[in-house]
């Protein structure tokens, strides 16, 4: 074919337009052959602008090559603008994959400037900018390409995402909401296999369940189910170090005033000591918090906070304490596909009480095998979990060092509730039976069984 081709074009029987058709026709066919008839040249005998772009597209795997196709496509487009745009869309495609985000960028830029109703160019645009970190500027060309073409549904979870980045809450529920009203439509058109389209869309779910729940709660207990500690230490105000029994109540709002991935919390908490091996309430171990955390890092989970304490039977009753936590958890959200699915969490903190001069340091990681229980009428996991947690203070009025590191075994029933088409479950408990052994320190609580229920929204 391609000898057949040249041998007309040498006899001068063959035009542009007929030369143009071939060549498109082996596009589709012969891919080896079309290149060998289009160099990438636009001052190439007879060739056109749609030539030089089916051989672009033919060079898929050789980035430079396509990239001056494309280049002399723009050439050869002259004042048709849409052709022009096709090729600076293409040239810039071509261009990222060889690492020049810059030269794709301005590509892009150019595209948008000659066809500013081509909605591809504004999307392809879009995403070269989401990809340099230019989240509004990205988040301005998805709009634009969603407005000029409604079928490009795959855009709405990229705009929810981008609004939510931007702290445009409001627009990020929208566009949350929209997107998973369009699953299927976005399954469809990028290809995605089952379960990957069903983990994307409880991702929406969850993102849209964040932005519209700033309002949060928790009630958690801790029931010792063996002999407890020493009833002269006061209650412990950091969770993760209260080995005796405990009731706990919190509540706390979240704002966004210096964007939604830097949130702030104003927060309560009451807390009350509890008997051993029982429910019932210790009237001399109580405490009242109340305080503001601020997360500190986009990347990690590092919020640090300041808050002020009244604790009953604590040498000072009224305290500040000031903290620095950070915490990072793998599959600890429902997987909606996995019939079981690896859990691990790892947890630090220090803590700082101002009037007492004590401190509070903390080190946790818990590792799990979380297993679907198929037959319950409601969304739940039986987890056998191994645990490890070193912790340490001065929080005594000897104020001596007291620090153990223990081992654990333990098995928990984790549940879900409260979820609709759009939002997934806002509400999970956690109930678990847990053995700690230490194995270290000057600890005299040296084994513990406690049981563990948390419920939170």
């Amino acid at each position: 074919a391609v000898a057949a081709i040249e041998r007309l074009q040498r006899a001068g029987r063959l035009d542009a337009p007929t030369r143009e058709g071939l060549v498109l026709t082996l596009q589709g066919r012969d891919c080896p052959s079309a290149l060998q008839l289009v160099p990438p040249d636009a001052a190439a005998p007879l060739t056109t602008a749609r030539q030089q772009l089916a051989a672009a597209y033919c060079s898929a795997e050789d980035a430079a090559r396509a990239t001056r196709h494309f280049a002399a496509a723009q050439t050869l487009a002259g004042n048709d603008t849409a052709l022009a745009s096709q090729a600076l869309t293409g040239k810039a495609h071509s261009l990222a994959q060889q690492g020049d985000a810059a030269g794709a960028q301005a590509a892009l830029a150019e595209a948008v400037r000659l066809a500013p109703n081509d909605a591809q160019a504004h999307a392809a645009y879009g995403y070269q900018l989401k990809t340099s970190g230019a989240k509004e500027e990205a988040l301005r060309e998805f709009e634009a390409a969603w407005r000029l073409d409604g079928s490009r549904t795959e855009l709405l979870p990229e705009l929810a995402w981008l609004a939510e980045q931007l702290n445009r809450r409001e627009d990020a529920i929208r566009y949350g909401r929209a997107a998973i009203d369009e699953q299927g439509s976005i399954q469809r058109r990028l290809a995605l296999p089952d379960d990957e389209a069903q983990r994307r869309l409880f991702g929406w779910r969850r993102a849209v369940q964040t932005q519209e729940d700033r309002f949060n709660w928790s009630a958690n207990a801790n029931v010792r189910l063996d002999h407890g500690p020493d009833t002269s230490v006061p209650l412990s105000p950091v969770d993760y170090s209260q080995y005796g029994g405990s009731l706990n109540l919190g509540a706390s709002y979240r704002y966004t005033p210096l964007g939604a991935q830097l949130p702030t919390w104003v927060f309560g908490r009451a807390s009350t000591g509890l008997e051993d091996r029982s429910l019932q309430t210790d009237p001399e171990n109580k405490l009242l918090g109340m305080g503001v955390r601020q997360r500190l890092s986009q990347s990690y989970m590092i919020v640090g906070s300041a808050e002020y304490l009244w604790r009953k039977s604590a040498e000072h009753e009224s305290d500040a304490m000031l903290r620095l936590s950070g915490s990072h958890t793998w599959g600890g959200d429902w997987n909606p596909v996995d019939s079981q699915w690896t859990y691990a969490n790892i947890y630090g903190d220090l803590a700082w009480l101002v009037r007492a001069s004590t401190y509070y340091a903390t080190v946790q990681g818990e590792w799990g095998r979380q297993f679907k229980l198929e037959n319950a009428p409601f969304k739940a996991t039986l987890m056998p979990y191994l645990s490890s947690n070193y912790s340490a203070n001065n929080d005594s009025v000897a104020r001596a060092d007291v620090n153990r590191l223990d081992v654990g075994l333990g098995v928990a029933l984790q549940t879900w509730h409260r979820e609709d088409k759009y939002r997934a479950p806002a509400i999970s408990q956690r109930l678990s039976l847990e053995v700690r052994q230490v194995v270290a320190g000057n600890s005299t609580d040296r084994h513990t069984v406690q049981l563990k229920w948390i419920l939170l929204h």
